[in-house]
């Protein structure tokens, strides 16, 4: 059975908290840190049903969800920036709080994917996450749904627009269900929702606050979605999967949050996939690991290293010099013999991202 813990958590904008749920039964394996939905506007971080609860802890996860400011009073640029602190707050402290640091997760439903995967994708971390959820999320991948008047949240009863005067001017991080979602009823039924969470040139929100530019995603990626999705298209989880061919869970609810329904044969099912997918990501990590420490680290002086070249048929060979972690020389048959060799010395050379992409002197065969 799982406990629930709420934290302050240290922000100059305002009133600021995280819940961790665990279970003191099973030892822990990694953390899911956790954003709600509710369209930017509205939304709890205690919003998870009890199923997800009980069957996520009892897998040896803890879920770390934070709050999140909220629009209108707070623009995307704000909320992403507020979430990459939420990460780096838990990466800096996990330790300290769980008695021992663990691979970490994002974890995000609907608005609160999004937020996990422009995060994920956009932001500067200290340490990446081992993979990112995005239950019925999105990606503004395809156009129009997001600023034009939503069918069906016309044919609901009107929302006035007397709620948008009367919403308070202070940034804040919790407004449940009943307190707000007239301001999202009435942001989809206008078109006006873009223009409610996003200030700025339309250049800006793409480049951004989209994955259109996003041609690789950082790390591996599990995404669900109902194929009735009665407000966010089922093509924006199409479009997600052709792009980065992620695990997938489809189920044929005709909602959209089809797994607040624990009685549904679906939301169980989606919860184990899910699990599936974080034990896959935590083992070829640790067998990644494995292969890391045990693999000869280079010292100071600059060291030969010879290596076979995999992108010819020929099989050259490859002369490679190594001098401070770092590749500096490679003589090869081909071009692709700098990439092959980056790709063998990868977890010996621990490179980062910018050091990997560092121009490399090369003299052909």
């Amino acid at each position: 059975m799982y406990t629930s813990e709420v934290r302050q958590v240290p922000c100059a904008l305002y009133d600021k908290h995280l819940t961790i749920y665990r279970d003191p039964e099973v030892t822990p394996r990694t953390a899911l840190i956790y954003f709600h939905g509710g369209g930017l506007l509205y939304g709890s971080r205690e919003d998870l049903p009890k199923l997800h609860l009980d069957m996520l802890t009892g897998a040896g996860c803890v879920i770390a969800a934070f709050d999140y400011p909220l629009a209108p009073a707070a623009k995307m640029d704000v909320i992403v920036k507020d979430a990459a602190d939420s990460v780096n707050y838990w990466i800096a402290n996990a330790a300290s709080i769980l008695g021992k640091q663990l691979p970490y997760f994002l974890w995000g439903r609907s608005a609160g994917a999004w937020l996990a995967l422009i995060t994920a994708a956009k932001s500067s971390l200290s340490a990446p996450p081992s993979g990112v959820v995005s239950f019925y999320g999105y990606g503004f991948l395809t156009d129009n749904w997001y600023c034009y008047p939503s069918s069906y949240y016309q044919a609901l009863p009107p929302a006035d627009e007397s709620i948008i005067d009367a919403l308070p001017k202070e940034i804040t991080g919790e407004a449940p269900l009943g307190e707000r979602y007239m301001v999202y009823l009435y942001a989809r039924q206008t078109g006006k929702w873009k223009d409610m969470i996003y200030e700025g040139r339309d250049k800006y929100f793409y480049t951004d606050y989209t994955l259109r530019l996003t041609d690789r995603f950082p790390c591996p990626l599990f995404a669900s979605h109902s194929t009735g999705d009665t407000d966010v298209p089922y093509a924006e989880f199409t479009e997600l999967c052709a792009k980065y061919e992620p695990t997938r869970f489809i189920a044929t609810s005709a909602s959209h949050d089809y797994d607040r329904n624990e009685d549904d044969p679906e939301t169980a099912n989606t919860l184990r996939k899910m699990t599936a997918f974080l034990d896959k990501c935590l083992l070829k990590a640790a067998a990644s690991q494995d292969s890391a420490d045990a693999a000869p680290v280079f010292s100071d002086e600059e060291e030969t290293v010879k290596l076979t070249c995999s992108g010819c048929k020929n099989a050259c060979g490859i002369t490679a010099k190594v001098k401070d972690g770092r590749l500096t020389f490679v003589t090869g048959g081909c071009h692709y013999s700098i990439k092959s060799a980056r790709r063998q010395l990868r977890a010996r050379l621990r490179q980062d991202r910018e050091s990997l992409e560092a121009p490399v002197e090369f003299r052909p065969l």
